[in-house]
């Protein structure tokens, strides 16, 4: 026991220690010296965000180890507060002003500042009370996409194209799309293995080819890798792909509009298939239901769904949003996936009711 008290001691040190860490690369990355973390740290420390948010969320689910309570206090009353305010703050001095005019006042980028604000945030939530997580996880899901395209919105009045970085290629969001992908697929390959090991053998054969296709989109979408590995398309790529790249989705046959139809059919699936559930469990049978979305994650498929819908409609095109589109219907896709797991493995998470 006293060996377990021990690990649990030295884990919720690491992820206090941690997040305090993060936070200070975070504020070197908004000051003056922002390239200093690259230079240094030789990587992009938004990544380091998502390393860290990635083993608080791992830790709070699977073991005792817990973030520190006087420091849990001190971001909840004190420094997601003081974040908001601040963001905000110079967000509306910036607008009244003339551009970069925040940066010269006080030599902050405080559009980078805002990543001090998702940590907080994450870690607020992450780490609440499980009686609170309880009670409320359903609505904040419910109200997170809404308020994720808010502040895509409030993200697109910032200066020096802040919107326009964050949403291009081996930008941020898309690597917020490439790892929902792949913790979709995760989570369906243990789905897979517990219905396999059930007898299911159908249902699982189903989750198999739903991994799959998980890991195959998120390959695709960094194209495979070859940016990061300075891998030059060949000759049928360049010849054949929209964007001269080694991706399948932007081949000829898939560029047009047959893409978007398939995301606006998934959009409408996940927003409105909820509504069926008792139906389907009185005509087919309980199983089926675990292919039905769960309602608190419809919103995130009715955001990809009416920007689909609206571009296909009459051919519009909504400037770069056609990312943060696709990541809602990844995050929606991530949240089913991961609803349908804990249903499954509801012995230890079950207590968080989804």
């Amino acid at each position: 026991m006293k060996k377990w008290t021990g690990f649990i001691g030295i884990g919720s040190l690491f992820l206090g220690l941690g997040f305090l860490s993060v936070l200070f690369i975070l504020l070197v990355y908004s000051s003056r010296y922002s390239g200093f973390t690259e230079n240094y740290l030789l990587i992009d420390p938004r990544y380091i965000l998502l390393v860290y948010i990635a083993i608080n969320l791992f830790l709070r689910i699977k073991s005792p180890v817990r973030f520190p309570r006087v420091l849990y206090k001190i971001n909840l009353f004190f420094i997601l507060p003081l974040s908001i305010i601040t963001v905000a703050s110079l967000t509306l001095l910036e607008l009244v002003n003339y551009p970069n005019f925040v940066y010269s006042l006080l030599l902050t980028h405080y559009d980078k500042l805002s990543y001090v604000l998702f940590a907080s945030g994450i870690v607020a939530f992450i780490n609440a009370p499980d009686k609170w997580l309880k009670s409320n996880l359903k609505k904040i899901i419910f109200l997170s996409a809404p308020v994720l395209f808010l502040i895509f919105f409030l993200i697109q009045t910032w200066p020096m194209s802040a919107f326009e970085i964050m949403v291009r290629e081996d930008g941020f969001v898309e690597y917020l799309q490439f790892f929902s992908l792949i913790i979709s697929g995760i989570l369906s390959l243990l789905v897979f293995k517990f219905l396999y090991k059930k007898k299911e053998y159908f249902l699982s054969l189903l989750f198999f080819l739903i991994t799959c296709t998980f890991f195959f989109i998120a390959g695709d979408e960094i194209s495979w890798g070859q940016r990061i590995m300075g891998i030059n398309s060949p000759d049928y790529f360049l010849q054949s792909n929209v964007q001269r790249e080694i991706t399948i989705h932007n081949l000829a046959p898939f560029s047009g509009k047959l893409v978007t139809i398939i995301y606006i059919v998934v959009g409408l699936y996940g927003s409105l298939c909820w509504t069926l559930t008792d139906k389907v469990k009185r005509i087919f049978s309980k199983k089926a239901s675990l292919f039905i979305p769960p309602w608190y994650t419809s919103t995130f498929f009715f955001f990809g769904f009416i920007y689909n819908f609206y571009t296909i409609l009459g051919d519009h095109n909504i400037g770069n949003w056609s990312e943060p589109a696709e990541l809602s219907l990844y995050f929606g896709a991530m949240l089913f996936v991961m609803s349908i797991y804990l249903r499954l493995h509801g012995h230890m998470l079950n207590k968080f009711n989804l």
